[in-house]
């Protein structure tokens, strides 16, 4: 199996401004807000993290995001063992992603980061 490793984590909270106050006030993490959807949100790098607080409301977001050396063949094993596919490898800005559900529904992403690639996409 490859190195895998989290980039991103999404909570949909029943009230946006009481965990703001419990992760930014409580916790001192150093959310910002963004409108498109409205959300809060804020990324680390050096390793990348994105952590991002959502109201039910919002569309929905990934819950957990993975980077993974190898996208096709994270794919491949997934689709073996029956996994939902919620949308399939696709190039997206920071690189090549896909998105599952796990067997509670959740939806989790694969990012195979831009300078792991070299499919010429």
């Amino acid at each position: 199996m490859t190195d895998v490793r989290p980039c991103f984590a999404a909570f949909h909270v029943d009230d946006l401004e009481a965990s703001v106050r419990f992760y930014r006030d409580g916790l001192g993490v150093a959310l910002n807000r963004n409108e498109d959807p409205v959300h809060e949100e804020i990324s680390w790098h050096d390793p990348y993290f994105h952590f991002a607080l959502f109201p039910k409301e919002a569309p929905r977001e990934p819950a957990l995001g993975l980077f993974v050396e190898d996208l096709d063949a994270a794919h491949e094993r997934l689709v073996a063992m029956g996994a939902t596919v919620d949308r399939e490898p696709y190039v997206a800005p920071w690189g090549r992603e896909a998105r599952y559900l796990d067997p509670d529904g959740n939806l989790v992403s694969l990012t195979e980061r831009k300078t792991h690639h070299t499919r010429g996409q």
